[in-house]
């Protein structure tokens, strides 16, 4: 094998991440957490004062979660912050990964997928075994323990919700084991944390109008089989970022299947322009639709008015394609003398 040399030109920039950090504490760590201390070594490298609104701006997150990465790498001892009573940072202080020290016996596998902190305090065997029979299996790591403990302590869900996204992760990955399973329930629950959802009431609360839209898009479309996950994606934006009701969704699922062929692409497109409009009712997109008729309308006039102005015009031709002669009194005198002498 070659060895392959790496060079730059340009000038060196950079923020030096240790490579203790990279052996050790990135596999694990999810995204978010990653990006909180690759900001915070930025900071450090410029030597700037840290805030957490400072940081939660420059990352567009919530300062909680920003504080929910703190505590995690507190946990890993890579860093320490304290804070006043009522929830302040005071002061943070980054742990120096160049420095050699002896390896430390881990209390989880160095394969360990999840990105959640430990805890001396595991679930309860009720909780448990409930998980277990959502998953038709006995748990099988710490790791899995870890996990459980994470959303009970640190996202305070409550068990129903728990066993809730237990049994969606599980319907929605179509397996019940391995790394992948236990990071798609941390990345579902992280979100719902982030979305406001505290109880399987509120998650019910939220899902209603997508699932109502779901059912919606398989009555029209006639579509018997699961919705894959584009068709997914995209009723989501529709019903949870731009919020649309049912009613425009029905309009808009009612045009799209008159067509021969359409796609949640073109349905997008649709929904697009009456979401930026602010349509909100069908009165509203009667409105959008008279107004994009008057423009059609308006630019058909402009075209035939061209039309008629370019035929007025006369062509050149063997006849005409010359200065035409202006005659006088004069000369139409001489051309009937002539044409009565002949």
């Amino acid at each position: 094998m070659c060895r392959i040399g790496i060079k730059s030109n340009g000038k060196r920039q950079y923020t030096q991440v240790p490579n203790r950090f990279i052996d050790r504490y990135m596999s694990d760590a999810n995204g978010s957490y990653l990006k909180v201390y690759f900001f915070l070594l930025r900071f450090l490298s410029e030597d700037r004062d840290f805030s957490m609104s400072a940081l939660a701006d420059r990352m567009d997150y919530a300062e909680k979660d920003i504080l929910r990465a703190l505590r995690y790498w507190e946990k890993k001892g890579i860093l320490e912050f304290t804070q006043d009573k009522d929830g302040n940072l005071l002061s943070l202080d980054l742990r120096d990964l160049t420095e050699e020290e002896p390896e430390e016996p881990s209390l989880r596998r160095a394969d360990s997928p999840a990105s959640f902190p430990q805890t001396e305090t595991p679930p309860s065997e009720s909780l448990i075994e409930k998980v277990e029979q959502r998953l038709g299996r006995p748990l099988g790591s710490k790791v899995e323990l870890d996990l459980i403990t994470f959303l009970r302590e640190e996202l305070q869900f409550p068990e129903d919700l728990i066993l809730h996204l237990y049994q969606y992760a599980v319907e929605q990955t179509g397996s019940n084991c391995g790394k992948g399973l236990n990071r798609y329930i941390e990345t579902v629950a992280i979100n719902w944390n982030r979305q406001g959802i505290a109880s399987l009431a509120d998650l019910q609360k939220q899902s209603a109008p997508f699932e109502e839209a779901a059912a919606l898009y398989r009555r029209v479309f006639s579509l018997h089989e699961p919705l894959n996950e584009s068709q997914r994606a995209f009723l989501r934006k529709w019903t949870e970022d731009w919020k649309l009701s049912p009613v425009l969704l029905e309009e808009a699922f009612r045009r799209a299947s008159l067509k021969p062929t359409s796609d949640c692409r073109y349905l997008d497109a649709i929904l697009k322009k009456w979401h930026e409009s602010g349509a909100r009712s069908l009165e509203d997109v009667q409105r959008l639709d008279q107004a994009h008729e008057e423009r059609k309308q308006s630019l058909e006039n402009a075209r035939k008015t061209d039309m008629i102005g370019s035929r007025r015009k006369t062509a050149p031709n063997q006849f005409n394609d010359f200065d035409q002669r202006e005659y006088t009194q004069e000369d139409w005198a001489e051309i009937e003398r002539i044409m009565l002498r002949n």
